[in-house]
């Protein structure tokens, strides 16, 4: 995605593309949102600004939201929490293996395994930095909007994948 600036990635923003290209559209905002990992403050504010963006102007929350629920639907989270904590029992070999793989080859966005996009998402220790800086807002409360698909995609919930009858 050539684009390194925010106005240009969110007008690539697209819910109805291809899932490699969502993944791609995602790799490339984090990257904006990061810059040059020289200061956490400059991603923290970048990070603030793409949210106060999606607050202000409707149509691009609302594709926004729709390309939320394609990500959610087009990745399987599990791996994710097995491989970061959450499995049964660890496996050594098949830890040591999993591990020289991904130092061998390259990671791809063409993947519906939640833990290969996260390690694609976010590489760098920096990542860890920002992240931390940033808190949801000064009362620790989630916009509205957002809590309304966090409600919708909360763990143990079941997603109907058929439309529901008009009431």
């Amino acid at each position: 995605m050539p684009t390194r600036d925010l106005p240009g990635l969110l007008d690539t923003l697209d819910p109805a593309a291809p899932q490699v290209e969502r993944h791609l559209w995602l790799v490339a905002l984090l990257d904006w949102i990061r810059g040059d990992r020289s200061s956490v403050a400059t991603a923290v504010e970048r990070l603030q600004l793409l949210i106060e963006r999606l607050e202000t102007d409707g149509e691009l929350r609302h594709r926004a939201q729709a390309w939320w629920l394609a990500l959610l639907e087009g990745v399987d989270g599990t791996t994710l929490l097995a491989d970061h904590g959450f499995a049964q029992r660890p496996v050594f070999l098949s830890e040591f293996f999993s591990r020289l793989l991904s130092r061998l080859l390259p990671a791809t966005p063409q993947t519906r395994d939640a833990s290969e996009l996260y390690t694609l998402l976010f590489p760098h220790d920096f990542d860890a930095a920002w992240l931390a800086g940033w808190t949801r807002r000064p009362n620790g409360a989630w916009p509205p909007h957002w809590a309304s698909t966090r409600r919708a995609h909360a763990p143990g919930r079941r997603r109907s994948r058929s439309p529901s009858p008009a009431a």
